[in-house]
């Protein structure tokens, strides 16, 4: 139990951040307190072969998983208006930057797939080992999709149509 307590403290955000991004929405603290309730009741089967992040994480993405295919017939307009507008309160405004907000726009297009890599490599900070356990992938497709996922993001970053860093260095 003091164990994941300890995992709890240090781990509870990084879980928290994986799942609004993975769900598009803000109200997951019910599923960070399930992944833990889970992890304390499967302690015993915890291998250690991966670090503790890297299991918390997997428990946390097949909740998001079981969690998107009850809330299959929510609309996306719905899940997007847990998300910040564009309108941002002044607090709001003083923490995400218009680059953040672009970049953030863009990730959440992308595939599912390309968005869990993006998502666990860059912002996570897993590596690709890690994140073939989390996905269960191997660790070629985890390299090859995240390679693809960072080419699609840049090239939407840099057309004019679909927003990019052109838009603010001409404003």
């Amino acid at each position: 139990m003091d164990e994941i307590e300890q995992w709890f403290r240090q781990y509870s955000s990084d879980v928290k951040t994986f799942l609004v991004y993975f769900l598009r929405r803000t109200d997951v603290d019910d599923l960070v307190q399930e992944t833990f309730i889970r992890a304390m009741r499967g302690q015993d089967k915890y291998r250690r072969h991966a670090s503790p992040k890297t299991w918390l994480l997997t428990i946390a993405r097949n909740l998001a998983v079981d969690e998107t295919r009850r809330a299959k017939h929510q609309q996306p307009a719905q899940v997007m208006s847990d998300f910040p507008d564009s309108h941002p309160t002044p607090e709001d405004a003083a923490v995400l930057n218009d680059e953040m907000r672009i970049v953030m726009a863009v990730l959440l297009d992308l595939p599912q797939p390309q968005r869990e890599v993006v998502l666990l490599r860059t912002m996570m900070g897993m590596s690709v080992s890690e994140t073939a356990n989390i996905l269960g992938w191997t660790k070629t497709r985890v390299g090859v999709t995240f390679h693809r996922s960072l080419k699609a993001l840049r090239t939407k970053l840099n057309t004019d149509e679909g927003g990019g860093f052109h838009e603010i260095e001409r404003a």
